[in-house]
């Protein structure tokens, strides 16, 4: 029996898809969330700038500020990119390795 590796680098690729399919709406949400939960912030400083309650300087720290958060915020998307990744690559590696052991 001859190794195929085209059709196993296929099965591989729809092995990842597969993984990341169920992953990448929960990343979506979760960051539709931390906006969302940014906006009431967010339309204070926009109104507070536009009503001349804060000068531009103000205003750039506040967002520097605001930037910070959605940066921590947004650490636990990154950790569940790298989640997804490495299930995607397990996944592959799997195909990979049972394609092999069906050689043997």
């Amino acid at each position: 029996m001859d190794f195929d590796i085209a059709n196993v680098l296929q099965d591989m690729g729809n092995a990842m898809v597969d993984v990341t399919k169920t992953d990448a709406p929960k990343m979506g949400k979760y960051v539709k969330e931390i906006l969302s939960k940014r906006s009431g912030s967010l339309l204070r400083l926009a109104n507070a700038r536009k009503r001349g309650e804060i000068d531009e300087e103000t205003f750039q720290e506040e967002l520097i500020r605001e930037k910070e958060v959605m940066k921590l915020q947004l650490i636990t998307v990154k950790i569940m990119t790298e989640v997804a990744v490495q299930k995607a690559i397990n996944a592959a590696i799997d195909v990979f390795t049972n394609a092999v052991k069906a050689l043997i």
